[in-house]
């Protein structure tokens, strides 16, 4: 049995072989664990309810995108958030990552990552992708749409090709985690991960 505010953690499922996705928020440089999911007695009170502490998504830097991301969840199977240098930067709270990933966001695309959130993002499942060339950052804008095929194949090579169909452009993006994460990300997080290994 669990106490009314611990909830079990949701089940996660794996990445398509080919998805599309949405850009539902552009941020800029240096998004701090504390921008994603601030702290304080409040939260820390949630932390052992994902539902509930996920309401509280980016509230510090951008408190109506909870709204959007719910919205965007109804129609869209898959989010993604692009992002600056050194996206998750600050306390290594793993609570950062699975916020994420409870609401619908499946790929991170930034310039750079902070190393400990870029491990923790693969933990529950989410990618994270860098731009190889920093300056297609500038190419996109929130709301557009991205077409990735072979996704499986592209992950295992390090490079993918990023399709943005209303803009009729390609923008590549490395994967730079090691071989195991790359396993990790396939089963769709640590968690799936391990129960793969001892079936």
């Amino acid at each position: 049995f669990y106490g009314p505010n611990i909830k079990p953690l949701p089940k996660f499922n794996p990445l398509s072989e080919n998805i599309k996705l949405k850009i539902v928020k552009k941020f800029q440089d240096n998004i701090s664990t504390d921008d994603i999911i601030p702290g304080g007695t409040k939260i820390l009170s949630l932390r052992s309810n994902i539902p509930a502490i996920s309401e509280y998504i980016f509230n510090r830097k951008s408190p109506e995108l909870i709204k959007k991301l719910k919205d965007y969840k109804q129609k869209y199977s898959n989010l993604c958030i692009v992002a600056g240098e050194n996206y998750g930067q600050g306390s290594s709270r793993e609570h950062a990552a699975v916020v994420q990933k409870f609401n619908g966001i499946e790929i991170v695309l930034a310039k750079s990552f902070a190393k400990i959130h870029k491990s923790n993002l693969v933990n529950f499942g989410i990618l994270p992708l860098e731009f190889e060339n920093k300056t297609d950052y500038d190419k996109l804008s929130e709301d557009d749409e991205i077409e990735i095929t072979d996704l499986h194949k592209q992950i295992k090579s390090g490079v993918l090709e990023l399709k943005i169909p209303n803009k009729d452009i390609f923008v590549k993006a490395m994967v730079d985690i090691t071989e195991r994460e790359k396993e990790v990300i396939l089963a769709g997080g640590r968690l799936n991960f391990v129960k793969e290994k001892f079936k």
